[in-house]
Formats: structure tokens, sequence, C-alpha cells
């Protein structure tokens, strides 16, 4: 059985807290690049949802439109706000600097 030494056990948590921080800055990136709008010049676009279109079916719309950068971001921020049961259907003038 090896015991480790309380230089070990300190070496061993800064390498845990090391690697944590890169993740959590990755992660920050991440997030932070896909919430910037798909384009700072304002056009109006028209975007039509069908009745009974799923949050994937909005997200894939979005994207097609250039709306949206990633049809996955959409999916997951959307289910985690609670916001996937409250999309409705119908036409929107959306402007991809907003999104």
């Amino acid at each position: 059985m090896v015991t480790i030494t309380g230089k070990g056990k300190r070496k061993r948590n800064k390498s845990i807290l090391f690697i944590i921080t890169i993740m959590l800055t990755l992660i920050l990136f991440i997030i932070s690049d896909l919430t910037k709008p798909v384009n700072s010049i304002s056009q109006s676009v028209e975007v039509s949802i069908p009745a009974g279109s799923s949050n994937q079916r909005i997200a894939k719309i979005l994207v097609d439109k250039k709306l949206i950068k990633s049809d996955l971001a959409f999916i997951f921020y959307s289910k985690f706000l609670g916001y996937d049961k409250k999309l409705k259907a119908g036409n929107y003038i959306l402007d991809p600097s907003d999104s």
C-alpha cells in the first residue's frame, strides 16, 4: 500500500486545481463565444416557425437563417432556462445582431 505524504498531497491538489481552472476558463470562453451576436450589422430576417415545431426544429431554422451559431447551444440554453416549452409558432422579424 502506498501512502502519499503531505508534499505529495499538496502537489496533487495543485495539479487538480490547475486542471479545473483550465477547464472552467475553456467553458467560459465557449459560452462567451456562443452568446455573441452572429452578425454585428443590423439586417432584419423574417423567420416562420411552423405550428408544432420542436425545440430542435426551431434551432435548425434559426441556424439556417444564420440567426444563431449553434443549434446545440440553443437547445441546451432554452431547456436550461425553461423556454423550450414556451416557444411559439408564428412569423417573426429578427435581427442577427440581437442573437
